[in-house]
């Protein structure tokens, strides 16, 4: 309703840290930003902890196994051109069809062959070593893309059912009340006053959404809809690819500080502050802000600037909530379409997984 809107809007502080224009331009920015958060960062997330769960041992055992496949298909080759020049016949359909795919094979092994040869620098001894970390790392990473996943399904599914004033207000919610995992470790740290652990914790996700923006950037290539303008790959991209991969990041990065809101809404906006209501202690809310008590809570500047574009341009507010439902449904997608193609994905995206690590 119109008077519950203007009732939440009086709780947030008049003084935001930035003027409305800045506001306005940053809300903007924020939207293009969701376009890629929808798509090259739903990609990565589904593909890329796999990528490196799912990465070769080294370089040099890569090309010994290729080495083998080419001698094998190189046998076959051979095995088809004797059978038909000793008999001086026609080659039949069925092995003139063998052997263009034996030898397009072939040149595609060899192709790999000559980058391998380009990973034979003392970092990747470096990298061999250090190859069981990286797997764990990549288990860490799914562990976290998980997170992020239930922790914005969390949320949208509690403004979509919760939310008093829906669009008015940016689908704005008082108090969570449903599960989310990152929220709730998130905001005991900060009430347990663990020291620094919380900005650890928000560093991981952010370097892992980055991570995966840019693992999806590589295998989607910059797009514009859903025509390739360049493709990214170690030493041979165009610059007019980086810079735009570049601006893309930059838009996501700023759609991330509006993600922290649905992503951990309660220690985005209070942190680890309780207050003290009828004699009890409670968490922060909306609501609280505006009780007399010695305890009063405090928002953060980054959650009074979010609120303060969400409630004066609705817009805003429905953009990032539809956007939210968008990136979830494409992950469900992307995730259906990994199970289903599975065999085909890993062997189409071998030589994509080796670009993957080269960039990265």
């Amino acid at each position: 309703s119109d008077s519950k809107t203007e009732e939440w809007v009086s709780f947030i502080p008049e003084e935001s840290p930035y003027d409305s224009g800045t506001t306005f331009t940053l809300g903007c920015i924020a939207c293009f930003g969701m376009l890629g958060w929808c798509t090259y960062t739903a990609y990565g997330m589904v593909n890329f902890p796999f990528d490196l769960m799912m990465s070769q041992l080294s370089a040099h055992v890569e090309e010994n196994e290729t080495d083998q496949r080419i001698s094998l298909l190189k046998e076959q080759i051979r095995s088809l051109q004797s059978k038909y020049t000793l008999t001086g016949r026609k080659m039949s359909k069925k092995d003139k069809q063998d052997f263009d795919i034996a030898q397009q094979e072939i040149d595609r092994l060899e192709k790999r062959n000559q980058r391998l040869d380009e990973r034979k620098h003392p970092l990747t001894r470096f990298l061999e070593i250090i190859h069981p970390l990286v797997r764990i790392f990549g288990f860490l990473l799914l562990v976290t893309v998980l997170m992020i996943v239930i922790a914005v399904g969390s949320t949208s599914l509690e403004r979509a059912l919760h939310s008093e004033c829906s669009h008015k207000c940016g689908w704005t919610i008082d108090q969570r009340t449903f599960w989310n995992p990152i929220d709730e470790l998130l905001f005991s740290i900060a009430k347990h006053n663990i020291h620094a652990m919380d900005y650890l914790i928000i560093g991981f996700i952010v370097i892992a959404i980055i991570l995966c923006s840019l693992a999806g950037m590589l295998k989607l290539g910059v797009r514009f809809t859903f025509i390739q303008l360049y493709k990214l790959q170690p030493q041979g991209s165009a610059p007019q690819g980086l810079l735009l991969a570049i601006f893309h990041l930059m838009f996501i990065l700023i759609t991330v500080n509006v993600e922290l809101l649905t992503i951990a809404p309660q220690y985005t906006t209070f942190g680890g502050q309780m207050t003290v209501i009828d004699g009890k202690k409670q968490i922060c809310t909306l609501e609280s802000i505006g009780n007399d008590n010695p305890e009063k809570c405090r928002m953060t500047e980054i959650s009074i600037t979010l609120y303060h574009q969400i409630t004066n341009i609705p817009f805003f507010g429905g953009f990032y909530f539809i956007g939210n439902w968008i990136f979830l449904g494409l992950i469900f997608v992307f995730t259906i379409v990994k199970i289903i193609k599975k065999k085909g994905l890993i062997n189409e995206s071998e030589e994509d997984d080796e670009e993957t690590q080269g960039l990265l």
